[in-house]
């Protein structure tokens, strides 16, 4: 058995906002994401795309025992597991604490999917300018891109 954790986006019923009218686009889109409709009222970001970070640097202690802990149970669960880092755009720093922390989990013996590596944003046609919301998280054209990026990996 494989678990996958939700991906936060930026979605809404169709009745939201005044769309309870537009049933074909619920009907057209209702196996593909299952009834919703991806919509944003919010301005992109229009972030660059950085420098992909290669160093690694320590997170707080306190985040890095929960990790240990989280991967200790996880090693003790009967199925596939899976930890993937969705895309942001951090500084330096922060990705270099992410490069540490995928760095703790392969050490555990589980596969990590980086989002963040340059050939993932290239593959998934995430654009800096229009798919982000904030430098945290990606727009609903963005969090799009990564579930049918995510989807055909574990299809």
């Amino acid at each position: 058995m494989l678990f996958v954790s939700k991906i936060p986006s930026r979605y809404g019923f169709p009745e939201d906002n005044g769309r309870a009218d537009n049933s074909e686009k619920v009907i057209e889109q209702a196996g593909k994401y299952k009834g919703w409709i991806p919509y944003s009222d919010i301005e992109p970001a229009k972030l660059e795309k950085p420098e992909e970070v290669k160093g690694v640097k320590e997170i707080d202690k306190y985040y890095e025992e929960d990790l240990i802990d989280l991967l200790e149970y996880c090693q003790g669960v009967d199925c596939d597991i899976v930890f993937f880092a969705t895309p942001f755009n951090g500084s330096e720093e922060r990705m270099q604490q992410l490069n540490y922390t995928i760095d703790l989990i392969e050490e555990s013996g589980f596969d990590v999917i980086n989002l963040n590596t340059e050939e993932a944003i290239d593959e998934m046609g995430l654009d800096y300018s229009k798919d982000y919301f904030n430098a945290n998280h990606t727009s609903s054209s963005g969090a799009i891109k990564v579930t049918d990026y995510l989807s055909d990996i574990f299809a």
